[in-house]
């Protein structure tokens, strides 16, 4: 269920496939993929892409799918940047190359040294 944006009111797809037609388009398999992954036609596709309230539906499963992408980006930056500060501290066991490497590596991502 979702909610239209211009009305305020709650809206339900119809029919089941309209999660499988979202769920492919979403995860960016092309029309053709998406008809075949709910089965359906090509045509039908077309058809529920251009109903308002599957475009809606599909906006916001596209902002949820992004929002998404967004967290795990960050939480993989932040586990790796942690990473290279242990290595450069000395809390895991690195030579003096890698922690002078994960310095480098950390001052660019940071912003505080040139990228070369």
């Amino acid at each position: 269920m979702t909610q239209d944006a211009d009305t305020g009111t709650e809206v339900e797809l119809i029919h089941p496939r309209d999660v499988l037609i979202l769920e492919g388009l979403v995860t960016g398999l092309s029309l053709q993929a998406t008809a075949e992954h709910a089965g359906v036609s090509r045509s039908t596709v077309d058809r529920r892409i251009a109903d308002p309230q599957f475009r809606l539906a599909l906006t916001e499963a596209m902002a949820d799918k992004r929002d998404q992408l967004l967290a795990a980006s960050v939480s993989s930056a932040i586990t790796a940047s942690r990473y290279l500060l242990n290595v450069v501290t000395g809390a895991v066991d690195a030579s003096t190359t890698e922690r002078i490497r994960a310095a480098g590596i950390l001052l660019r991502v940071t912003g505080y040294a040139e990228r070369d």
